[in-house]
């Protein structure tokens, strides 16, 4: 049964808590031959809040994960608050890939993306050129709006498309700070984003969205960050990392280094 990683990382992806019928709804999608009121009982309520010896290839070992409070109704994840976004994410991994479908899914991309890499040398060259023409010098020196759409558009990036048009709406005379922020590797990306989406700050700027930096961010610190496009969030929501409507209810710096760690993991296990 999938019960248990569905239930987990359904407390994850809910920042640390859900009710019961919370928990049922997100069981029942994961099994849809199954009623909603077949999990009035799931098991893996039991499992996950008490001590029980677990062995072989699991998520938790000892003690209990999550306990239920007061109205009986509702499953706080344990030490959830202490948990790094690293951690949770090698947890939203762990869980989706005990998912038999999900987990052939990812395999067989994996495996199409290594062989077109392979049989098509092109796509090694572009990379090289990208990331040699679109250097963290390119950024920092006397930048303009004509230089941030060069970058944008596809015929020299060879990677993101449609990103031109939102590029150019950005103010200009905002855009050379907006950029030393985002670049600056003294702080977290997370750090990074909410300076220049502070609305009481004179550096705010909601055009510089997270398909424009992040690509940014990943060519500057030569890979160190990944991008975060509707592509991305589409892929991590379908193979049940992470759903896009939890994403586009948070906050950019909340969710957008969230979901870098996840692709991150996902690279990691993959040898991407």
């Amino acid at each position: 049964e999938n019960y248990q990683p569905v239930v987990i990382a359904a407390l994850v992806q809910n920042g640390g808590s859900a009710t019961r019928k919370e928990l049922k709804i997100q069981l029942q999608k994961a099994n849809p031959e199954r009623d909603l009121d077949h999990f009035s009982q799931c098991p893996a309520f039991d499992i996950i809040t008490r001590s029980v010896e677990r062995v072989g290839n699991v998520l938790y070992n000892g003690d209990k994960i999550a306990e239920l409070l007061r109205d009986n109704d509702t499953f706080r994840m344990l030490d959830f608050d202490s948990y790094t976004n690293t951690q949770k994410a090698w947890i939203l991994v762990e869980c989706a890939l005990k998912d038999k479908e999900k987990r052939e899914l990812l395999e067989q991309s994996v495996k199409r993306t290594n062989e077109e890499i392979e049989t098509t040398p092109r796509l090694t060259t572009e990379k090289k050129q990208v990331l040699k023409d679109y250097s963290r010098n390119f950024f920092t020196s006397k930048f303009t709006r004509q230089k941030l759409l060069e970058f944008c558009d596809y015929d020299n990036n060879h990677h993101w498309k449609n990103i031109s048009r939102p590029a150019g709406k950005i103010d200009e005379k905002k855009l050379p700070k907006a950029l030393k922020i985002i670049l600056n590797e003294n702080e977290s990306v997370s750090e990074r984003i909410q300076k220049i989406r502070d609305k009481n700050s004179g550096d705010y700027t909601s055009d510089f969205s997270y398909a424009i930096y992040t690509p940014i961010l990943l060519v500057t610190s030569n890979l160190k960050h990944p991008v975060i496009n509707k592509i991305v969030l589409l892929a991590i929501d379908k193979l049940g990392f992470f759903p896009k409507k939890k994403f586009d209810k948070l906050k950019d710096w909340e969710s957008v280094p969230f979901l870098q760690e996840i692709v991150q993991e996902v690279a990691n296990r993959y040898e991407l």
